[in-house]
């Protein structure tokens, strides 16, 4: 009956977490199609593996048979993300929130506890692996919900759950391994050792879960190193005046830089009924609204490491399809002249999990110096020009 329970939970968490991962990533539909397929091809083939008996101890002498297919999985991620522009842009277009919220799924650590008190796992492996995952998996609920709601999650303390979660999973394969009989690597002599993750179920959890969330940890820091505080939205562009902190919205001066003269004056202004713009695009567009988004972004010659201004930036869907398209190193600045649009594009960049800038501003009297940006998108015209960047703002990315 445990192995029944545990073989739905792992499937059911493999499919989870790939769908997760894949389904928000800004991926076209045929390469989401693809990504999915190759994840169920492994899950197949490692059960098969294991099944058939291929991985029982001594199959690969003195290499435990554990180490095989995760350290394929492991191998195939990295060298993805090392050699594949495409992927490691859309894995750093990924959400925040989504990142560490499959994190959440490690609350099943308590299945090591079951089959340790049923006498199928030893210790110390089975105690360490169920109550690490099951801190990790209980704080990365908090975490993803706070970052979700737009809540300040101080970067420290991210990134030492993230460093702890990752630590934990280094130390369950270590102690796996050192616990696993018919191989000279055994420590923990303790019997039966870790001999269950050779059959199935146990096999998904170091052939598929264990690489997946490892490499999800890498992301997160991947995605800590260019964001200054997590859930703070803005204060990327220097020497540029006021941006966007938080849900303040500051008024552009009007004397900055003598070229923004009488460009805001309130509420009034601009498009008001943000709740709504939203669902009226998407009727525009006939519900081809990310197309629509991906040939503007073609147009401007947006690509990773630039700097963009985002012009009539509405609710902010664009502007964080600009921060995707930027990373790795670049940095978005969005400008609106209606207050409620901006309202709502920092609290959309905010549930996004992503660094961006947002102004309120005319877009008629910008005040920015000319050059100050690599490319502009004008999502309000559905036009784009490229510009030139000879003197980039100082900080700007």
């Amino acid at each position: 009956m445990l192995d029944i329970i545990a073989g739905i939970y792992v499937g059911a968490l493999c499919a989870t977490v790939v769908g997760v991962l894949v389904g928000l990533s800004p991926l076209s539909t045929a390469a989401k199609l693809a990504l999915c397929s190759a994840a169920g091809a492994w899950l197949a083939i490692i059960v098969a593996v294991a099944a058939f008996g291929w991985l029982t101890p001594g199959t690969f002498r003195p290499i435990p048979a554990t180490l095989l297919p995760f350290t394929l999985l492991l191998a195939l991620l990295f060298g993805s993300w090392f050699l594949v522009q495409a992927f490691r842009s859309a894995v750093l277009s990924l959400p925040l929130p989504a990142l560490v919220g499959v994190h959440a799924g490690r609350l099943g650590g308590i299945l090591f506890l079951l089959f340790h008190a049923d006498g199928r796992l030893s210790a110390p492996f089975a105690p360490a692996a169920a109550v690490g995952d099951m801190a990790t998996g209980a704080v990365a609920i908090a975490l993803a919900a706070m970052l979700a709601l737009g809540l300040s999650v101080g970067r420290t303390w991210l990134a030492v759950w993230n460093a702890l979660g990752a630590l934990d999973l280094a130390a369950a394969v270590s102690l796996g391994t050192l616990s696993m009989p018919g191989t000279p690597f055994r420590i923990f002599t303790e019997e039966p050792g870790t001999l269950l993750m050779t059959t199935v179920p146990g096999i998904v959890v170091p052939g598929m879960l264990v690489p997946i969330f490892l490499f999800a940890h890498f992301a997160i820091a991947a995605r800590l190193r260019t964001t200054a505080e997590i859930g703070r939205v803005g204060g990327r562009l220097a020497n540029q005046g006021p941006a966007m902190h938080d849900h303040k919205l500051q008024k552009a001066n009007a004397t900055d830089r003598g070229r923004n003269e009488g460009s805001v004056a309130g509420v009034s202004r601009g498009i008001a009924f943000a709740r709504t713009y939203d669902l009226l695009l998407r009727i525009m567009t006939r519900g081809r609204e990310q197309q629509y988004r991906e040939d503007l972004l073609d147009l401007a010659g947006v690509a990773p490491d630039q700097c963009v201004l985002d012009i009539g930036c509405g609710t902010g869907t664009q502007a964080v399809a600009i921060h995707r398209r930027v990373q790795p190193g670049g940095s978005v600045m969005g400008v609106d002249v209606s207050e409620n649009m901006l309202a709502a594009a920092v609290r959309k960049a905010r549930r996004a999990g992503v660094d961006i800038s947002f102004r309120l501003a005319d877009a008629m009297r910008l005040p920015f110096e000319d050059g100050s940006f690599d490319a502009r998108a004008d999502a309000g015209s559905a036009s784009a020009k490229q510009h030139a960047s000879s003197n980039l703002a100082a900080g700007c990315c």
